[in-house]
């Protein structure tokens, strides 16, 4: 830029970081804007110019040498941790607001939104198709519909991969081996510790798996469970609640019912909820933090849709309440530390206590919700390992994706898969990579957590919850390494064993 001028003392430093974090907050909110209305199929700003704007800053090279340069001196600690959160930012930026990346990533997602499946020659909403392969009795149906949700991956595969190799190559330059060492180091997170809670929480649940591969082959009729017969036994086979019993219409205010037992007030945060038909479940978008903070999905009756709203609220309660004028410390958390504290709150509509004062259910019922979250979650954890492990795979060029896949289902699932099943329509591989097991870490922060809590108020929830997750993981932001909140709010460092507890004992 030829207006920079280097600083020459600590005030100016700081004026400086100032400066960039002003335009990067403002170019945030922009583009949060852009992408909730694209979302929404509302005009939008372009989304390329703005990272274009955006990279002019995060790109600079004068102002990265002048970051690295101060964090090698003698500071404040407060000062120095900002400047190792700006560091990792503009470490990140070379990927992420790479022009031509972004570019790519652009055009994948625009494909995923576009994409609209078709069963048996009409045209589905995704959460219709999910409908499907939840109730559908008849097998061959469902698994039509399973194969019309993967014909996405049929139709993206070449550009996703083209985006692995672009997003490799440009953590080559930053002197990483690959995208994934790069990315786990940005999170502070070692490749190492996460194989090892894979690991830990397949050993807890193993004999409960095996019983349920069984208990699907017996109650289907079947030699060998396949990928479309797990929603619907876990929806339709297990005995539960009709889904009737659970009307979309309350999520709102049973959530903030429950969150007034916890302590807080859902009319005091700037959350607004928007039903939209998205490629997810729920969306939480923060326009600006700490004041306009948008919840998009598209619910259907059912607990489970009790459960992904809990979850964004959590979303938009971390996004609501951080108290920090720094836009770049604000979101200086590792993506799965946000996901953790949404956990928190979405393991609410798990607790016996609020099934049966919430809804009225009987031991018997509450019993079966148990039986059915536990398959679900005992499943999810595996598809996790899946997920990530593949996608690691992928960045270290493993020769054929879907061949790996194959042999990760055999292994981690316990199924005879598709021949070469599809993989590229995972959206979370173009649109957030290296997130998948941001979803496990977060049940085992969120669990590791709760046990806290009941240690602190001898129930969970708990009147005195929100202002505990508050007070220790949101309203500092990133100003605090992640390792040392989570030691200092529940008295230990980050392990699987409460999650496990939770998924065998409960």
């Amino acid at each position: 830029m030829t207006d920079f001028r280097k600083p020459s003392d600590e005030k100016e430093l700081v004026a400086m970081l100032d400066s960039i974090d002003a335009r990067l907050e403002e170019i945030g909110a922009r583009s949060s804007l852009a992408h909730f209305n694209r979302l929404t199929g509302t005009p939008h700003e372009d989304l390329e110019a703005l990272n274009r704007e955006s990279a002019a800053i995060m790109l600079n090279a004068e102002y990265r040498d002048t970051i690295e340069s101060w964090r090698s001196r003698s500071l404040p600690p407060r000062l120095l941790r900002r400047l190792d959160l700006f560091h990792r930012a503009f470490r990140s930026a070379r990927i992420d607001n790479n022009p031509g990346l972004f570019a790519l990533a652009n055009r994948i997602e625009e494909k995923i939104i576009r994409f609209q499946p078709e069963l048996d020659g009409v045209k589905l909403s995704r959460s219709d198709l999910g409908k499907v392969l939840e109730t559908e009795p008849d097998r061959a149906r469902r698994e039509r519909a399973y194969r019309a949700n993967k014909a996405l991956g049929e139709l993206i595969e070449q550009d996703v991969l083209e985006l692995f190799a672009y997003r490799n190559d440009l953590a080559k330059e930053l002197g990483a081996a690959t995208y994934v060492d790069l990315g786990l180091e940005l999170a502070d997170l070692k490749e190492s510790e996460l194989d090892t809670l894979f690991d830990q929480v397949r050993l807890a649940t193993e004999d409960l798996w095996n019983d349920t591969l069984s208990d699907i082959a017996r109650k289907l009729g079947i030699s060998s469970p396949a990928p479309w017969d797990f929603s619907y036994y876990i929806h339709s086979v297990l005995p539960s609640p009709p889904s009737s019993k659970f009307p979309k219409s309350g999520i709102i205010p049973t959530f903030r019912k429950w969150l007034a037992r916890c302590g807080g007030d859902l009319g005091k945060l700037p959350i607004e909820v928007i039903e939209q038909d998205i490629p997810y479940g729920g969306l939480c978008v923060p326009i600006r933090m700490g004041r306009d903070i948008r919840i998009l999905t598209n619910p259907r009756d059912g607990l489970s849709w009790y459960n992904i709203l809990f979850h964004e609220f959590g979303h938009g309660i971390h996004a609501s309440l951080i108290d920090t004028s720094s836009h770049l410390v604000a979101g200086g958390d590792p993506s799965f530390f946000w996901e953790g504290i949404a956990g928190v709150f979405q393991w609410i509509t798990d607790m016996p206590a609020f099934l049966q004062d919430e809804f009225g259910m009987t031991d018997r019922e509450i019993a079966d919700v148990v039986r059915q979250n536990r398959v679900r979650n005992i499943l999810g954890y595996r598809n996790i390992a899946v997920a990530c492990r593949l996608e690691w795979a992928i960045y270290r060029r493993t020769p054929d994706p879907r061949k790996y896949l194959e042999d990760l289902l055999r292994d981690t699932i316990g199924i005879e898969p598709p021949e070469r099943p599809s993989w590229a329509g995972d959206t979370l591989y173009t649109t957030h990579p290296l997130y998948h097991q941001n979803y496990l870490l977060m049940d085992v922060m969120a669990t590791q957590t709760i046990d806290a809590v009941r240690r602190s108020f001898g129930t969970y929830p708990a009147p005195g919850m929100f202002d505990f997750v508050v007070d220790h993981y949101v309203r500092e932001g990133g100003w605090k390494p992640w390792r040392d909140k989570i030691a200092e709010a529940t008295g230990s460092p980050l392990t699987a064993q409460a999650l496990g507890h939770y998924l065998t004992d409960h």
